[in-house]
């Protein structure tokens, strides 16, 4: 019996340890994965005024006067505000409160690569005791002790922290969760991204040997892949998807690694990807080879020359030129430029008469070298260019689509959509993907916003959604309870049941902002006004830009040494 007992404690003690376990497992687990939080709204702005910068909020009111050299807004939807003056560092919330006091001094994280317009980490801030440093979140909340010599961002990896210890670098997540150890002497993210965040991205880690770094590899999990045994490392981030390819140098010679496994060793002087043609040419002992990404030769090393021409290699042996194409087959027709596009089965090409023709992806050619330029646009259209330099649409095979006398065409950015304007008539003309008419405004000025565009003249405004439908200003901004309006070429605001509720006495407005504020327009000067109709500024700005005027309060939205600002100031 009491043999019994001790195996059933025994057992009891195992299950309980692997409860235990598998516990501490899914905390760390869920502690190491993060999300990057996504900021759609502002409640704060950076306010500049005088040379000096202070805060307002939404309703244009002053929270922070404008009187610091510099103020970091880390996230703009919190009341947390690091403003520096005469080398004097302060965070202060919207009442001017000293916030964080028991530290001696707070700041953002600098992000570079930052996803979006935000350049700071916008969930925690640095915080220094004594020499050390540790992390807080942006209520202050302590997340790692003071125990770091340094702290900031893994560059090109937003929501990681690269901290540093004893002189030795390892890297944390803004959960302070450890994701790579500190025993480095250098981190960097290799720089991937997959079109959501750079969490996919690895590390290229170093070591420092003497006077000498030889870097190695982790993978996004913080795997080492590749050890330390070389002089660089650089990612092909051309390429995406799940393998990830490195060149790396060893001994002053090029190699290239597919997902830890060598696909040529490190026995070359030159390794260059090409994305066009997707081949690496090679260079050993001052000749030239092509191979592709498995390390198959294309050519071999016995070439004084090699180029891309496009989908297409020039080589030069014995003195002669010989093309090929991507698969090494010789072949006869050859151009001076290949232009790959934004659709993988057409080239653009420029042939020996200087002129631009299309091929498809298999070199055939579809469109003859017979323009003086060639561009791009959608699906299987092109802008294309006459000796004039006036500018049609043609398809694939050449033929006219959109006739040739317009003086600009071209996409329109997040869109399927394509502008077309002629200056000798003032028109401009919005197409579908199809080539097909949407809209037509004469002497209009045209804006992008994040789920329409607009297009403006003196006497009219159109919308239009991503994907090409007209809209009503009510079906673009449901949200808003006044809309401009315009009669006789003269503009007020309506309700959404079309009752003049501001007279239409100017000559341009802008809509209504989620603010709450509007631009009036008298001549070439703007002002401001508010939903009830009260003016906050009479028209007195001159704004030069190309984009629409954006107001907050008596404020003018204006860009200012490549950082956004507001202001009351002709800058």
């Amino acid at each position: 019996m009491r043999t019994k007992k001790i195996l059933l404690i025994l057992l009891i003690c195992i299950v309980l340890i692997g409860i235990i376990i598998l516990t501490v497992n899914a905390i760390i687990k869920a502690n190491k994965d993060y999300t990057l939080e996504k900021i759609t709204d502002r409640n704060y702005f950076a306010l500049y005024k005088n040379g000096k910068v202070g805060v307002i909020n939404t309703n244009g009111e002053i929270i922070i006067k404008p009187e610091y050299n510099y103020i970091q807004i880390p996230n703009p939807t919190k009341d947390v505000f690091i403003c520096s003056k005469n080398d004097n560092t302060v965070a202060l919330n919207s009442e001017g409160e000293v916030l964080f006091q028991d530290y001696e001094e707070v700041t953002g994280i600098p992000v570079t690569g930052a996803i979006g317009d935000i350049p700071y980490e916008k969930s925690v801030l640095k915080y220094k005791q004594g020499n050390l440093y540790g992390l807080i979140n942006m209520e202050g909340k302590v997340i790692t002790k003071p125990i770091y010599e340094k702290i900031e961002s893994v560059p090109y990896k937003e929501g990681e922290i690269l901290v540093q210890k004893d002189g030795k670098q390892g890297v944390i997540n803004s959960k302070g969760a450890k994701l790579v150890e500190i025993k480095y002497d250098s981190i960097i993210g290799d720089g991937y991204y997959n079109q959501i965040d750079y969490k996919e991205a690895g590390y290229i880690v170093g070591i420092r040997n003497e006077d000498k770094y030889q870097y190695g590899y982790l993978d996004n999990k913080g795997k080492q892949v590749l050890n330390n045994e070389y002089e660089e490392i650089v990612r092909l981030n051309q390429i995406e998807g799940n393998d990830t390819y490195l060149l790396t140098t060893k001994s002053g010679k090029k190699g290239l690694i597919k997902n830890g496994e060598i696909v040529l060793e490190n026995a070359y002087d030159q390794l260059e990807y090409d994305t066009t043609i997707e081949l690496i040419k090679i260079k050993q002992n001052d000749l030239y080879g092509v191979t592709d990404l498995s390390g198959k030769t294309v050519l071999p090393i016995e070439y004084k020359d090699i180029s891309y021409i496009g989908i297409y290699i020039s080589a030069t042996k014995a003195n002669q030129i010989i093309n090929y194409d991507r698969n090494g087959n010789e072949v006869q027709n050859i151009y001076k430029k290949v232009i790959a596009t934004g659709n993988e089965n057409y080239f653009i090409t420029v042939g020996q008469n200087n002129l631009y023709g299309i091929i498809n992806e298999n070199g055939v050619e579809t469109t003859t070298n017979k323009y003086t330029y060639i561009e791009y646009l959608v699906g299987e259209y092109f802008a294309a260019y006459n000796e004039s330099n006036q500018i049609g649409i043609i398809n694939q095979y050449g033929n006219i689509i959109l006739g040739i006398n317009y003086n600009l065409v071209q996409p329109i950015k997040g869109t399927n959509m394509i502008q077309v304007s002629d200056t000798s008539n003032g028109l401009l003309e919005i197409y579908s993907s199809s080539i097909e008419q949407i809209a037509v405004m004469k002497n209009a000025k045209l804006y992008t916003y994040e789920n329409y565009i607009k297009i403006v003249s003196d006497t009219e405004t159109k919308y239009i959604s991503l994907d090409g439908k007209i809209l009503t200003n009510k079906q673009a901004l449901p949200n808003n309870t006044l809309f401009a309006t315009s009669k006789y070429g003269l503009w007020g605001f309506e309700d959404k049941d079309g009752n003049i509720v501001i007279e239409q006495v100017y000559d341009m407005v802008t809509e209504f902002n989620k603010y709450g504020f509007a631009g009036i327009k008298e001549g070439n000067k703007w002002g401001i006004i508010k939903q009830d109709g009260t003016i906050i500024v009479e028209p007195t700005y001159e704004i030069s830009s190309n984009t629409e005027p954006e107001f907050i309060g008596q404020y003018y939205k204006i860009n200012y040494g490549g950082e956004m600002y507001f202001t009351d100031e002709t800058i």
